[in-house]
């Protein structure tokens, strides 16, 4: 992952494009596969609820406007696109959520969102 600092303007649009669901999807195809599970993880800001679809996006969105540190990958699928991964403290035992999200013409694509499977992410 690259140590490269996101945008302003980048960071804005993704936020603003997670807050509705006509800018928003997780949909996987085989050009663009996701791993989007949010509803398997409890949400850090009241660990007695699970995610749900709109409270995942709702959460994302809040974490890029609070300035969350942002790292960018060059993405396989669709090759050399940009992805922008997102890792923040989970609810025990999920030490962290790995979010990543993609870019379209109009909208934000989730990539994933699910339990950090590296250590110390």
């Amino acid at each position: 992952m690259a140590e490269v600092e996101v945008s302003d303007a980048i960071r804005r649009m993704l936020a603003t494009r997670c807050c509705s669901k006509r800018t928003r999807g997780a949909t996987f195809s085989h050009d663009q596969p996701t791993d989007w599970k949010p509803n398997s993880l409890r949400d850090p800001r009241d660990p007695t609820q699970y995610f749900t679809e709109d409270s995942a996006w709702e959460f994302i969105s809040q974490l890029l406007v609070d300035g969350c540190g942002v790292e960018t990958v060059v993405l396989e699928k669709p090759p050399g696109k940009t992805g922008y991964v997102i890792k923040v403290a989970g609810c025990p035992p999920v030490s962290h959520i790995y979010i990543k999200l993609q870019l379209g013409a109009e909208n934000v694509i989730g990539r994933s969102f699910h339990e950090s499977y590296v250590r110390n992410a």
